[in-house]
C-alpha cells in the first residue's frame, strides 16, 4: 500500500466528513453546514456510547450518520478484533431500507471505496447474504452485519452468532402516524430503550 493511500485512510479514520466527501463526492458537493463540524466527530468518538443530535430537514443529517456505519465496521470494529453487527432504525421500515440501500450502492459499485477497502460486496464475496433489509459478508476476517427496521420493529435479543448489536443507528424515528397518541410515542420510547440496551457493552 502506498504512503498516500494510508494517508487518506488515516483521515478518513479520524474525519468523517473528509470521508463522505472521499467516497460519496455527489454526496458532498456543497460546503458542509457548520453543525456538521460539530457533529461528525461524536458520530466517531468510541468514548461516546449514546449521543442525540437534532437538525432540520434538508441538512443532510442521514448523509452525514450514515457514513458511520461505514467507519464503525471499517475502523472501530477492527480495533476490538470483533465483528459488526449494526442496526438501522427509522420510522418506517422502507425508510431505514433506503439508507441500507446506500450503503450496498456504495459497496457493490463505488470505485473509490473498493480501491480504499477493497471488494466485498454481493459480486465479490461467497460468504455474503444480500437482502433488501440486511446483508452480511467478510471484511479483514471479520463479519459485518447491517440490518435495517421501522420504529415498532423489536431491537432487543438480535444476535449474530456471539455478537449483539455493537452499531445502533436511530435515524428519523418519527413521522405523524407514529406519534399520533401520547401512547404510541411512549411505546415506541420504550422499545428504543430495549433497542439501547440491546448494545453490546463493548460500544454501547
Amino acid at each position: 500500500m502506498t504512503e498516500a493511500k494510508l494517508q487518506v485512510l488515516r483521515k478518513c479514520n479520524n474525519d468523517l466528513i473528509y470521508f463522505g466527501k472521499v467516497i460519496t463526492p455527489d454526496t458532498f458537493y456543497l460546503p458542509s453546514p457548520k453543525f456538521h463540524n460539530i457533529i461528525a466527530p461524536k458520530l466517531i468518538d468510541s468514548t461516546i456510547k449514546k449521543y442525540l443530535a437534532e437538525a432540520p430537514r434538508g441538512t443532510a443529517k442521514s448523509a452525514l450518520t450514515v457514513k458511520s456505519v461505514f467507519h464503525h465496521y471499517l475502523f472501530e470494529a477492527p480495533m476490538h478484533n470483533m465483528d459488526a453487527v449494526i442496526v438501522i432504525q427509522s420510522k418506517t421500515r422502507r425508510e431505514a431500507v433506503k439508507r441500507l440501500w446506500s450503503i450496498k450502492n456504495t459497496i457493490e459499485y463505488n470505485n473509490t471505496y473498493r480501491d480504499l477497502f477493497g471488494c466485498h460486496g454481493g459480486v465479490d464475496n461467497p460468504d455474503f447474504i444480500w437482502r433488501e433489509d440486511y446483508i452480511k459478508f467478510r471484511y479483514n476476517n471479520h463479519w459485518v452485519t447491517i440490518g435495517s427496521i421501522g420504529t415498532g420493529q423489536q431491537v432487543r435479543g438480535i444476535l449474530e452468532e456471539d455478537t449483539r448489536v455493537t452499531l445502533f443507528l436511530l435515524d428519523d424515528p418519527e413521522d405523524e402516524e407514529n406519534t399520533a397518541t401520547g401512547e404510541q410515542m411512549d411505546k415506541n420510547y420504550e422499545k428504543f430503550l430495549a433497542g439501547v440496551a440491546s448494545v453490546d457493552m463493548r460500544f454501547g
